[in-house]
């Protein structure tokens, strides 16, 4: 009998441990979720992923910085290798920031969808822009919230998506 590997979370944009993405990853893992948590700053991504496993969860940090062009280069071969193990495994949501500096983001929620048009993507975008959202939503994101957005929205969101059956 095969044992089943825990469920696994990826959240693409993490900032600061007080902000959404810090306590999005952190509610993941309290639900019982793998987490890949995915920023710019290795401290910040460290500060969280010690916070959940330090409350008996389960999680690792993906540092994707583009301040510079050598680190872009790094950034995309780190897309890959991220990519490659989302095709690994089975996903059962995405949450993503579309505007993360060096990083396109609605590409990123195209390559999401061609792995596994199922999964259910779910875009946080700090820019008011209509045409960003509504582009993100015809590639096939499930929703787009605007940042700051309240955690019970983005949870509600998360629940909506996880039933969708999608």
């Amino acid at each position: 009998m095969s044992r089943k590997s825990p469920k696994t979370a990826i959240v693409i944009g993490v900032g600061p441990d007080r902000g959404l993405g810090g306590q999005l990853c952190k509610r993941f893992a309290s639900e019982g979720l793998h987490v890949l948590v995915a920023g710019r700053t290795r401290e910040k991504l460290d500060a969280i992923v010690q916070g959940i496993q330090k409350d008996g969860g389960s999680a690792e940090p993906f540092v994707a910085d583009a301040t510079s062009e050598s680190d872009t280069h790094e950034l995309f071969d780190k897309a890959d290798d991220a990519l490659r193990q989302i095709r690994s495994e089975c996903f059962d949501l995405v949450v993503a920031d579309l505007l993360v500096p060096g990083v396109d983001g609605v590409g990123l929620l195209e390559q999401l969808q061609s792995t596994s048009a199922d999964i259910p993507v779910i875009v946080l975008t700090e820019q008011a822009a209509a045409g960003e959202a509504t582009t993100a939503l015809k590639r096939g994101a499930f929703a787009v919230l605007r940042k700051p957005c309240a955690m019970d929205r983005l949870v509600a969101t998360i629940d909506r998506a996880a039933w969708s059956g999608r």
